[in-house]
């Protein structure tokens, strides 16, 4: 058999992180253990990665983030290829002290590519260590 490349959803994930669907939740495995024995790639987006930490710590499931970083940890250690790795393992890095996922993936995207210069309206922003806050007025 011939490998695939495919991106997978949230959706795929969370069954796989959460196990809360017994039969969804092996039909991912089913699908994770047979794709990676063909030698697919499976690829997972900086906005996969988002979706998860926000559904699991939702509204909806209230989890705590340590519980979103063991997920983290989890996918990290699967065999799968994360679209700008250095990026979300800097931000799962800067999640740790500062709980909000979006944030540390728009300051671990500025630190690997503009020196640490953010252009936001938010100055909370400015307690994530290692960034130049730039407001868009042009003040710092």
């Amino acid at each position: 058999m011939s490998s695939t490349d495919a991106v997978l959803d949230s959706n795929v994930l969370l069954r796989l992180l959460l196990e809360d669907d017994p039969e969804l939740s092996a039909r991912a495995r089913n699908f994770l253990d047979t794709s990676l024995e063909r030698g697919d790639r499976l690829h997972v987006s900086l906005t996969t990665l988002s979706e998860v930490v926000f559904v699991i710590t939702g509204a909806r499931l209230k989890m705590p983030p340590a519980d979103a970083l063991q997920a983290l940890d989890a996918m990290f250690a699967m065999p799968l290829w994360i679209t700008d790795r250095t990026v979300a393992v800097r931000a799962r890095d800067l999640y740790e002290s500062f709980h909000d996922w979006d944030d540390c993936v728009v300051v671990a995207q500025a630190l690997r590519d503009c020196g640490g210069r953010v252009v936001t309206f938010d100055r909370g922003m400015r307690r994530i260590p290692g960034i130049q806050w730039i407001h868009p007025s042009g003040t710092t």
